[in-house]
């Protein structure tokens, strides 16, 4: 059987980086899109071989040939500073370079990594140009090559960045931990269980051209998943609700102060949360994400036991 090819964009990353060390660890030639040459020497698992692209610039990608899939999770976020005319530049323009590259080079399947921010009444830079890269990459991929756009949750793991970090360390140093809202709508993913659903995506029959929410079908608020951090941590906490508009006044100060608190996309991600629809990962995907409690567990580990 011949092995199946796969290339991620954004492998120095938390997701991509999680899914070059799965597919590698599952028999897979693993392709990996870095922005500079030297980035793919500093991988703690470097796939078969990387390829240079900037997803800022305006020239043209050229990918390997026999791909089986291009898994795309570059992306700019609100974790470092950018403006609005660079988001679109990576997030829209970049992804539509990459989808017609795919479509050259022959690949069967291209599988877009959005999220669970990309909805209409979500304001933020990062969620309208997430929503505006789907429309893209199906109208990009056309009949020429297959795709599906999966839309994570929050992402569980111990990656050192990211909203579910943020929380970790408040409930490592804080006794009373701020809860920005109070929207029960919240989807999770644990790592793991995002990486089984993009493996199942590669080749899952009557997936192409569909939006799956990649995440647990219990939706939950954001105290919740501190209450369940507290548990797994052995501490005690108590949880004081912040307003909407305070948090975001304080994520605008954060960013005038250069200080990696708080952004607003994470407060617009917060506020404007959607309740799920698991039916299409479980039907089309054959799978269902662990639920919060179990995730936590399972991802932490005994990681829980360092934050005492």
């Amino acid at each position: 059987m011949e092995t199946k090819r796969v290339f991620i964009t954004g492998v120095t990353g938390a997701i991509g980086g999680a899914l070059a060390s799965y597919f590698r660890e599952r028999g897979y030639e693993v392709w990996g899109a870095v922005r500079r040459s030297a980035d793919g020497a500093s991988l703690p698992v470097a796939p078969a071989r990387t390829v240079t692209i900037d997803m800022a610039g305006d020239g043209g990608f050229r990918l390997p040939e026999r791909l089986d899939a291009v898994i795309h999770c570059a992306a700019a976020t609100s974790e470092r500073a950018f403006d609005s005319a660079l988001c679109r530049q990576i997030n829209v323009e970049g992804t539509a370079r990459l989808a017609e590259a795919s479509v050259r080079a022959g690949a069967k399947r291209f599988i877009y990594l959005s999220t669970m921010s990309a909805n209409a009444g979500n304001p933020s830079d990062y969620a309208q140009t997430k929503l505006a890269a789907e429309t893209v990459v199906l109208e990009k991929a056309g009949s020429a090559m297959e795709a599906v756009i999966l839309r994570p949750g929050l992402v569980i793991s111990t990656a050192p960045r990211g909203i579910f970090h943020k929380m970790r360390r408040f409930v490592e140093k804080l006794p009373v931990v701020p809860v920005i809202g109070t929207n029960a709508n919240l989807a999770t993913v644990s790592i793991t269980d995002l990486c089984r659903s993009v493996e199942s995506a590669v080749d899952a029959p009557g997936a192409s051209g569909l939006r799956i929410d990649v995440c647990a079908a219990e939706a939950v608020s954001l105290r919740t998943i501190v209450n369940h951090l507290a548990a797994a941590s052995g501490r005690r906490v108590c949880c004081v609700t912040v307003p909407y508009f305070a948090a975001l006044w304080l994520a605008k100060l954060a960013k005038a102060l250069r200080l990696p608190l708080l952004t607003e996309d994470n407060v617009y991600g917060l506020k404007y949360a959607r309740r799920a629809d698991t039916a299409p990962l479980k039907q089309v995907l054959g799978m269902e994400a662990d639920k919060l409690d179990r995730t936590i567990a399972l991802t932490l580990g005994g990681e829980g036991r360092r934050l005492r």
